[in-house]
């Protein structure tokens, strides 16, 4: 079904964000359904964190991979996936 033109496109960060609000998140997690997500939207907040700080989006990304331990290339993955 094609969305209205009035309605709001949701990126995969706010639909987690609703879940953990709701705290359907948890109850996901809890079952296993939803790990690499919830993970993803960690390290996403995180990437958010330094963003805020920092004068471009490269340096960001290289500094929330360090602080969470992964590489680079996947920090954009979860980065694209999460604004999409």
């Amino acid at each position: 079904m094609p969305r209205s033109s009035k309605e709001e496109v949701k990126t995969t960060y706010s639909v987690l964000s609703e879940m953990e609000e709701t705290g359907v998140l948890d109850d996901a997690k809890k079952k296993g359904v939803v790990p690499t997500s919830a993970f993803n939207k960690c390290a996403y907040e995180v990437y958010l964190k330094y963003r805020e700080f920092s004068k471009n989006k490269t340096q960001a990304v290289k500094d929330a991979s360090i602080e969470v331990d992964l590489s680079e290339r996947y920090m954009w993955d979860i980065i694209k996936n999460m604004e999409t």
